[in-house]
């Protein structure tokens, strides 16, 4: 089965399509426009994780932790009350989601230049990782995008992760209207 079923479905002008398709799963919005661009995902049959990276590792561990079942998954809590950043090893064997009935999924991580002032390496490892899902996610028929929000004028954008590049902000509302109307 095609993860992209029709020819209108490719419209390169919509973000899960460029983010999906030409950016290795990975779109980046204006943190203005975060919550617009998810409700506009949210219509189109995506099913929404939200990840608040700003929060310090700790925080990111619970997240994860809760996000993908990870004590279901191995046994143990990723959450370990650490401000250490998890293994990039043990978080790619761990990441993934539940089943969706939509096949659609969207990770939308907010204040992402938090997390790479904090730590860069992780930071665009972990990026990796969800790139790496998407591929995966799309030779099964299944979409998953990932949406960085950023403040206009970051210096993220364009910003280089194994040979992958955070994208130009790939929401514009009236692209949406003309798409959807």
């Amino acid at each position: 089965m095609s993860a992209f079923t029709s020819e209108d479905e490719l419209d390169w002008r919509r973000i899960d399509v460029a983010g999906i398709v030409t950016h290795a799963g990975i779109a980046s919005v204006r943190e203005t426009e975060l919550e617009d661009c998810l409700r506009w995902l949210a219509a189109e049959k995506y099913d929404v994780a939200r990840l608040d990276v700003a929060g310090g590792f700790r925080e990111i561990r619970r997240q994860l932790g809760e996000m993908f079942s990870w004590s279901a998954q191995f046994g143990y809590q990723l959450d370990d009350g650490s401000e250490v950043p998890p293994n990039l090893d043990a978080l790619r064997d761990g990441f993934g989601f539940a089943a969706s009935p939509s096949e659609r999924r969207v990770l939308s991580l907010g204040r992402m230049e938090s997390l790479w002032n904090l730590d860069p390496n992780w930071a665009a490892g972990f990026l990796a990782i969800a790139a790496e899902y998407s591929r995966i996610q799309l030779a099964v028929g299944r979409r998953f995008l990932t949406v960085v929000a950023l403040p206009e004028g970051s210096s993220l954008v364009g910003a280089r992760f194994e040979s992958l590049v955070i994208p130009y902000f790939g929401w514009d509302a009236r692209v949406t209207e003309t798409v959807a109307g």
